[in-house]
């Protein structure tokens, strides 16, 4: 598989957690390097799911996984057969600032990092078990739960489905966590209709929020 990335750092298992490896690569979206954290299941399928977790604000790549131990509950749940096994892909949100969204910030693509990067990464890393019969979804918590509603909902190409978490709803919120200028979160036309459906849970169905 081409690497797209100039560098692409991955950590020795020898001296890792059990299935869970550290990955950092250069990315031209964000301008400098990201971070993710994956979790591969023992005895991996071939063609096997791929969930990303966003984090929420003040966190990063290590959050869903050593603040939670979501790695160790997925493996409880494959192993009573309540789950089928899954990849997880827990990326930075970019390291912007207390928080990006996951929106774009000038020049910096915070949603690409997410839905071309990120990815990218994985299938480089794993490419025998991710492949293009592979399903992707995306879930987050907080601010993790907005990118994860507003990315999943704006590239239906890409995600199979899509969650939230204790949802931050809308760009308002933002104010409570962030001390940046609510400004600098840029939103155009079409985001600011999908900001709207954010806030109005009734077009989500079954999504959780």
């Amino acid at each position: 598989m081409e690497n797209k990335f100039r560098s692409f750092e991955h950590s020795n298992p020898e001296f890792g957690t059990e299935n869970l490896s550290f990955i950092t690569v250069k990315s031209s979206n964000l301008r400098g390097r990201g971070d993710i954290c994956i979790y591969i299941p023992e005895n991996c399928p071939d063609d096997v799911s791929v969930t990303i977790l966003l984090h929420g604000v003040y966190g990063s790549a290590w959050s869903w996984a050593l603040s939670s131990g979501v790695h160790e509950q997925v493996d409880r749940a494959i192993a009573a057969g309540k789950i089928q096994p899954m990849i997880l892909l827990m990326p930075s949100d970019g390291m912007w600032g207390d928080g990006s969204g996951y929106l774009n910030q000038g020049e910096i693509d915070f949603e690409k990092w997410i839905i071309e990067d990120v990815i990218q990464a994985a299938r480089q890393f794993c490419p025998e078990f991710i492949s293009d019969n592979s399903k992707f979804f995306i879930a987050g918590l907080s601010m993790g739960g907005y990118g994860a509603i507003r990315l999943g909902s704006r590239h239906p190409k890409v995600f199979s489905a899509f969650s939230g978490l204790s949802s931050i709803t809308s760009i308002p919120e933002f104010s409570f966590f962030v001390e940046e200028d609510l400004k600098l979160y840029e939103i155009d036309t079409e985001l600011a209709l999908i900001d709207s459906l954010v806030a109005n849970k009734r077009h989500f169905g079954s999504i959780s929020i």
